[in-house]
């Protein structure tokens, strides 16, 4: 139950801030022709700017993926929004062609770090497989982005011409999508965490599950993942031990550590924190590593010849 209202919590920041996100930088389909005649340009040359907008998001896609991949996408998001209010900034101040378009370009920027791609690599992140819900329903609510956005552009254009509007967009990046992502969205180490603390598979014997087979059962069933892995662990009748597989690797729970199956004293221990420096650039470039850090709580695991243990 828990998880569950966590996502739907997630989702509703997630959507305010793609539904000022896409509602902004679409002020040109209602504002255009002031633009185009206040900065002496021809209309298709004013529109020119939605293309570079898109041109930059896809540009900065693959450069982007690795930051978030080692920061999250809440970090990258933050830093996106605080791009995007200089772009209004920027756009709100230009009396020209080269002003006009580097703020598209700033504006592209930051839609690269915080629209769609950002907001769905977010709920993965969260939810992990079962983010396909959290996407169709918040695709569905960015859909009504225009039909919020475009009146509110009329409105405020009529009020206070387009560059006050930009200005007032550039603080609801800042005083609205800011706060809503440092403080409505989980760190990247909580979501560590409690991938750490999550429920073991269906064949692993943990908690509930050792309760509701009873102690027998759960020996028994040590005892086969034992053969069936082919450790020799160490097997009495009257301790059970508890083991978990993952990433081709057998753990067992010693005084709540899960410790490799292959792991010797004599091997030097190096210690990494989860959201470090060091934790990501070891487990980037490692997803069978990453894998057994993201699903086991304080680990011990013996990777590529190293001894790391993982809290």
């Amino acid at each position: 139950m828990q998880p569950n209202k966590k996502i739907v919590g997630v989702l509703l920041v997630v959507a305010i801030g793609q539904v000022i996100g896409r509602g902004t930088i679409g002020l040109l389909a209602v504002v255009g022709r002031q633009v185009a005649g206040d900065l002496h340009m021809d209309i298709s040359a004013v529109f020119a700017g939605s293309s570079v907008l898109y041109v930059g998001m896809g540009l900065w896609a693959p450069i982007l993926a690795k930051a978030f991949m080692r920061f999250g996408a809440r970090r990258v998001m933050i830093a996106g929004t605080l791009i995007g209010a200089p772009g209004f900034v920027l756009l709100s101040l230009a009396h020209g062609p080269i002003q006009y378009f580097a703020a598209w370009v700033l504006l592209g920027t930051a839609g690269s770090a915080t629209l769609t791609t950002a907001a769905y690599i977010l709920l993965n992140e969260i939810a992990g497989r079962n983010a396909r819900s959290a996407i169709g329903a918040l695709m569905l609510v960015t859909g009504l982005s225009s039909s919020i956005f475009w009146p509110t552009t009329s409105f405020l254009s009529n009020v206070m011409g387009w560059r006050g509007t930009c200005l007032v967009y550039a603080g609801m990046m800042l005083l609205v999508c800011l706060p809503l992502y440092a403080f409505g969205l989980p760190r990247r180490t909580e979501l560590t965490d409690a991938a750490g603390m999550a429920a073991p598979p269906k064949s692993g014997i943990l908690g509930s599950e050792t309760k509701s087979k009873g102690p027998r059962r759960a020996q028994e069933q040590s005892e086969s993942e034992g053969r069936n892995s082919g450790t020799a662990g160490a097997r009495t009748s009257e301790v059970s031990q508890e083991t978990r597989k993952v990433s081709g690797h057998t753990f067992h729970l010693q005084n709540r550590t899960w410790v490799d199956a292959v792991y010797s004293s004599s091997l030097k221990l190096t210690t990494l924190t989860r959201g470090s420096e060091k934790y990501w650039s070891i487990v980037n470039d490692e997803p069978g590593l990453r894998a057994i850090a993201e699903q086991l709580g304080d680990v011990i695991v013996v990777w590529n010849g190293k001894a790391y243990r993982i809290h």
